[in-house]
Parts: C-alpha cells; sequence; structure tokens
C-alpha cells in the first residue's frame, strides 16, 4: 500500500472567495487531467481540507507567512 502524505498551505485572508480560489488552484496542480469525462481517475489519490485555525493555532503560525 502506497504511503499517505499531508501537504499543508497556511493562508491568511477573511475572504472566504479567496480561499475557494486557492483550493481549487490546489486541486488543478494534485489532479491535471480533464475530470469532465465519466472514466477520469487521477493518478494520485488526493483531496483538499479547508477549515479556519482557532486564534492560538493562528498566532503560533502568523509569523511564519510567506508576506
Amino acid at each position: 500500500m502506497a504511503q499517505i502524505w499531508r501537504i499543508q498551505l497556511l493562508v491568511e485572508t477573511d475572504d472566504a472567495t479567496e480561499v475557494e480560489r486557492i483550493a481549487d488552484a490546489v486541486g488543478d496542480v494534485a489532479c491535471s487531467d480533464d475530470p469532465s469525462h465519466d472514466d477520469h481517475v487521477c493518478r494520485v489519490p488526493w483531496f483538499v481540507i479547508t477549515s479556519p485555525l482557532d486564534e492560538d493555532e493562528a498566532t503560533e503560525w502568523r509569523n511564519d507567512l510567506n508576506r
């Protein structure tokens, strides 16, 4: 069985539309095949999770963000 990896991307924004735009872009990179075909299967299985950090966890990461 193949190993499962976690790749994290943290963003600082209050704009939920921007979060969705970035999540969609990550999905496009993860599976660049055309998903419109009924028999579509990504070469590498994946999914994207979006969730806000609580304030304590956000404070831990805030200074490390690439600005």
